[in-house]
């Protein structure tokens, strides 16, 4: 049996002008956490608000992409430390300006993702990914190596992630 990983054509042009070149570590002070894609309940973004208000460390979450304005409103009230900015949508084209100013890709799916294409953008950008251990998304990395598991639907593990990058040196 071959499996051949789906891809993007532009993950390499991704990796060309952003990843091969960038330093591993932290970008600001603070850890910045996106979220890309389609901000859909199904997708988690809602797992990485709460996340986000458990964690001991600084840290500020973007939400990039297109999002419903009823849930919109539910991610910013579900935002008690006044850590998360909706972005909005943003074109293919972008994707390098976006992962170019973030230090990791949260993609909390809550449901069997079976092609994991914004992973790959993000691991060609050498922008690491916390992922659930759910689907493909999990398979889409190594855990501890360019991304950290989770348990899905798991806030507390999520949390738990993201405090390990914003403060386990080396990681």
């Amino acid at each position: 049996i071959d499996v051949l990983c789906q891809g993007m054509p532009h993950d390499s042009e991704i990796w060309e002008r952003l990843g091969r070149d960038r330093t591993p570590g932290r970008a600001g002070e603070r850890l910045t956490v996106a979220f890309l894609g389609s901000a859909y309940p199904h997708k988690g973004p809602q797992l990485l608000v709460e996340a986000a208000q458990r964690t001991s460390a600084e840290l500020r979450v973007q939400i990039h992409g297109e999002i419903p304005e009823a849930f919109a409103a539910q991610l910013l009230q579900a935002d008690r430390r006044g850590v998360v900015e909706l972005c909005g949508a943003f074109q293919p084209s972008e994707i390098e300006r976006v992962l170019a100013d973030v230090d990791v890709a949260a993609l909390p799916s809550i449901w069997w993702d079976c092609a994991p294409l914004a992973a790959a953008e993000c691991l060609a950008a050498r922008v690491p990914v916390p992922v659930p251990r759910l689907g493909g998304l999990a398979e889409a990395i190594v855990d501890g190596v360019d991304g950290l598991l989770f348990d899905a639907l798991d806030v507390d593990d999520l949390a738990r992630c993201l405090d390990r990058l914003a403060g386990e040196a080396g990681l």
